[in-house]
């Protein structure tokens, strides 16, 4: 006869948990973003609503911070509450957050517009287009980083990236592989099927912090502790 004492350590219960955790999280994760999704259905990918997609990408900050908190726990401890977890969070996380995320938007905007220009221009600024795309990969790679060490960490918002930049760098060929997968699963949900958006960003999520997590132990190893 079956012991059912063991059906909590048993591969059919671990599969149903981390499916649960998985669709609470990404649940949470595409409410607090509903503001960008109604903004992608509503309005055109152009130039001159630019300033509105800024605008509603605000709440995306805090929300990525929460979700790397929520993921980087079920990598560690196996078991998350996912709805009491993600929120405090993201309260916990949201000034922290926004410190750095305003500055990300502030770049992005800068970035967008200056290619958007130089496309269309009949001049030499044509040239600056691919270090100005090298820059957005950069700046996207680093944040990977920032936003699993900012989960982790309560740091200075100088010394958070510093950190990020340095660890980008210094572990190049996980970040390449970070951002091949990054682009894979983007590519997949926004141009083939996008029904996998709400979906999919706690499952990239979950092994972003899988694969950072030799880093963030060094940091709470070497760094932290004699801070």
């Amino acid at each position: 006869m079956y012991n059912y004492k063991n059906f909590g350590e048993s591969p059919i219960h671990n599969a149903l948990s981390y499916f649960y955790y998985f669709i609470s999280v990404n649940i949470l994760f595409t409410l607090s973003n509903l503001l960008f999704i109604i903004s992608l259905i509503v309005l055109k990918l152009e130039l001159q609503n630019l300033i509105f997609f800024i605008i509603a990408l605000i709440p995306t900050g805090p929300s990525l911070t929460a979700l790397f908190s929520v993921m980087g726990k079920l990598v560690r401890e196996k078991d998350i509450y996912p709805f009491k977890d993600y929120w405090n969070a993201y309260k916990l996380n949201f000034k922290a957050t926004m410190k750095v995320w305003s500055i990300q938007l502030f770049l992005l905007l800068v970035i967008i517009v200056d290619i958007r220009y130089m496309s269309t221009a009949n001049n030499i600024s044509f040239i600056f287009i691919k270090p100005l795309i090298l820059i957005a990969v950069t700046l996207v790679s680093i944040s990977i980083y920032l936003y699993a060490i900012l989960s982790r960490f309560d740091l200075k918002t100088k010394d958070l990236i510093k950190l990020s930049f340095f660890y980008t760098f210094k572990r190049l060929p996980s970040s390449v592989v970070n951002m091949i997968i990054l682009g894979i699963s983007i590519y997949f949900a926004f141009f083939k099927s996008p029904i996998l958006i709400p979906f999919i960003a706690g499952i990239i999520v979950y092994i972003m912090m899988f694969r950072l997590s030799s880093v963030l132990k060094e940091i709470e190893e070497n760094i932290i502790v004699t801070s």
